[in-house]
C-alpha cells in the first residue's frame, strides 16, 4: 500500500447551515497510527467529510505527501461506521466492492483480494453471505473493502462502536497485529478513549462544535501493543490525561 503522510492546515467547513470545522489543523506521518476523540456530535465525521469532499470547505488546506488535495477521494479510503455490507452479495464479493467500482474487473478484483482473507480472519468464508458472518466477521470484510482501495491514508469512522465489549476487544487486538505488519497510515475516530490509547502513537483531542484541536497527546508505549498492556500504570496514565482534557472546560 502507498503509505502517504497528511496535513490538515486551518480547515474550516460547514454542513448545511451548521459550522462543524473551525481552524482544525493537525498532521500525521507516513505510516502513522492516530486517533480522534472528543464530544459526540463535535465534527469528528465532519472531518472525513472534508477530507474526502463530501463536504465544501469553507478555508484550509489539505495535503497528503506533501502535496495539496485538489480532487478529494483519491487519496483516502473511508470505513464508514455501519460498515455497509450488501446483503446479496458474499464476503469476497463485498471486499472487492469498492476496487470494481473504480473499474477494476470482477475477476481481478476477487484474485486481488484472495490472498488478504486468511490474514483478515475470513478463510473459508469467502462464499458466505453477510447474515451468516459473525459483527466482527462484517467488520473485518468492510475493514479489507477499505485496504483494497490502495489509498495513502485509511480513514476509519468508530469500526468497533456498534460491536459488543469482548468482541470489541478482540477485534482492537487483531487491527493491532494487523496493523504491525502492514504499517498504514491511519486516522481513526473513536468515542473509546481506551481504544485510541491501545491502537494510536498519537491521539488528537477534539473540542466542541465548531470542532478544533483541544490538545494532542502522544503515546509512548512500545510496540508492539496487546491488551493486557491495559493494565499497566502508564497506559492509566495516558488514558486519564485524555479524559482530562475532554472534560475540563
Amino acid at each position: 500500500m502507498n503509505r502517504a503522510g497528511l496535513e490538515v492546515k486551518g480547515l474550516t467547513a460547514h454542513w448545511d447551515d451548521l459550522h462543524v470545522l473551525d481552524d482544525l489543523s493537525f498532521k500525521v506521518e507516513p505510516g502513522q497510527f492516530t486517533a480522534i476523540v472528543g464530544p459526540s456530535g463535535c465534527g469528528k465525521s465532519s472531518t472525513f467529510a472534508a477530507l474526502t469532499g463530501e463536504i465544501g470547505i469553507d478555508k484550509g488546506s489539505v495535503e497528503v505527501g506533501g502535496v495539496p488535495v485538489v480532487n478529494h477521494g483519491n487519496e483516502f479510503a473511508w470505513m464508514p461506521q455501519s460498515g455497509a455490507l450488501l446483503p446479496w452479495r458474499t464476503a469476497l464479493q463485498n471486499a472487492t466492492l469498492g476496487i470494481e467500482l473504480t473499474g477494476t474487473p470482477p475477476a481481478e478484483a476477487s484474485d486481488r483480494a484472495k490472498p488478504y482473507m486468511d490474514a483478515f480472519g475470513l478463510s473459508g468464508f469467502e462464499d458466505s453471505w453477510p447474515h451468516q458472518l459473525s459483527g466482527g466477521m462484517r467488520q473485518r470484510v468492510a475493514l479489507l473493502r477499505t485496504v483494497l482501495m490502495d489509498r495513502p491514508v485509511l480513514l476509519l469512522d468508530e469500526p468497533f462502536g456498534a460491536l459488543d465489549a469482548l468482541t470489541r476487544r478482540s477485534m482492537q487486538d487483531w487491527l493491532e497485529r494487523l496493523w504491525e505488519q502492514h504499517r498504514w497510515t491511519v486516522v481513526l475516530i473513536t468515542h473509546d478513549v481506551r481504544e485510541a490509547v491501545f491502537l494510536a502513537d498519537r491521539v488528537f483531542v477534539y473540542s466542541d462544535r465548531p470542532a478544533a484541536v483541544k490538545a494532542t497527546v502522544e503515546i509512548d508505549l512500545p510496540r508492539p501493543r496487546r491488551l493486557e498492556m491495559i493494565q499497566t500504570p502508564e497506559f492509566a496514565r495516558m488514558e486519564s490525561e485524555i479524559l482530562n482534557v475532554l472534560f475540563s472546560t
